[in-house]
């Protein structure tokens, strides 16, 4: 069975003529084992080799991270993920109560320390 893996990106915008794409930065999202999205990067990174050094950085102090839930709107809420009080992580979804964002941040933290990254880097569009 696959584990939870994290994933990076390679984030791409179309350039001023809208012809060809123009790499723009860097992200990483962490899946469970069935491709659930279970959160993000909290920042764009200028490149590859930075957001891949987030990651291993999330995963070897995730011991310091600290999970906040937040409102997100009148009746929504989200989580954020800090180490040492700077957000390395947000949640991918909103969610209908507070409980379930507070679960879903447990469910990511807990994955963080085992979550290997994998070697394709992948493309997204803005």
């Amino acid at each position: 069975m696959a584990a939870a893996r994290f994933e990076i990106y390679v984030v791409r915008r179309r350039s001023a003529a809208g012809i060809e794409p123009v790499a723009e930065g860097a992200t990483w999202r962490l899946l469970s084992n069935n491709n659930r999205d279970l959160g993000r990067a909290a920042t764009i990174f200028s490149n590859v080799d930075l957001c891949a050094a987030a990651v291993e950085r999330l995963r070897r102090f995730g011991d310091r991270a600290v999970a906040v839930s937040m409102r997100d709107g009148r009746a929504d809420w989200t989580w954020r993920v800090q180490v040492d009080q700077v957000a390395v992580a947000v949640s991918s979804r909103r969610y209908h109560r507070r409980v379930q964002a507070e679960y879903a941040s447990a469910v990511f933290l807990g994955l963080v320390p085992g979550a290997e990254v994998t070697n394709a880097v992948r493309f997204v569009r803005l």
